[in-house]
């Protein structure tokens, strides 16, 4: 009987790096369209963003360039302003990372609906706070999600989707 939890598990850690097909190609540049998009001020500030920064998420106008090589995605964002680049590799695999003075655990896979997700879950002093980021294409294929959710230490959630057209 002890052979059958080691066994599921190990089929849950090999299939969140294994990519679905509803995934798509997200590979292609894609402009952030702020008319269809709803505002994530709330939820960056509330993940512990200063209020400045999800202010100007609402505002700006942004280009992503996303590629993927040898099972790691790369997304490269840029506004006239700044350029940061982000990369994933959807594994399955719990790492700690530290960023702006907090250690946080992440967690990058593919989701069962196609979706890159990246889930960092990070301890405040009443309880773990989960946020998640999404990206995945549209049916259409012409757009790309950028979906956000946190998950409160009180189970509270909040949530924002972003929607960015194929081409610049």
């Amino acid at each position: 009987m002890a052979r059958r939890p080691i066994l599921l598990a190990l089929v849950l850690v090999t299939t969140a790096a294994v990519r679905p097909a509803a995934a798509g190609d997200l590979d292609g540049t894609y402009v952030l369209d702020l008319e269809a998009s709803e505002s994530v001020a709330e939820v960056l500030t509330l993940s512990g963003a200063p209020k400045f920064v999800g202010k100007m998420a609402d505002r700006t106008k942004v280009t992503v360039d996303v590629s993927e090589a040898d099972g790691v995605v790369t997304f490269h964002f840029r506004t006239k302003v700044y350029q940061y680049q982000e990369t994933m590799v959807p594994d399955g695999e719990t790492r700690e990372v530290k960023t702006h003075g907090h250690e946080r655990l992440v967690t990058q896979r593919w989701d069962a609906r196609g979706g890159l997700e990246s889930r960092s879950v990070k301890t405040l002093p009443d309880g773990e706070q989960a946020f998640v980021c999404t990206y995945r294409l549209a049916e259409d294929g012409a757009q790309m999600l950028e979906e956000y959710l946190l998950i409160r230490p009180d189970g509270v959630e909040h949530r924002a989707t972003r929607v960015y057209r194929r081409g610049e």
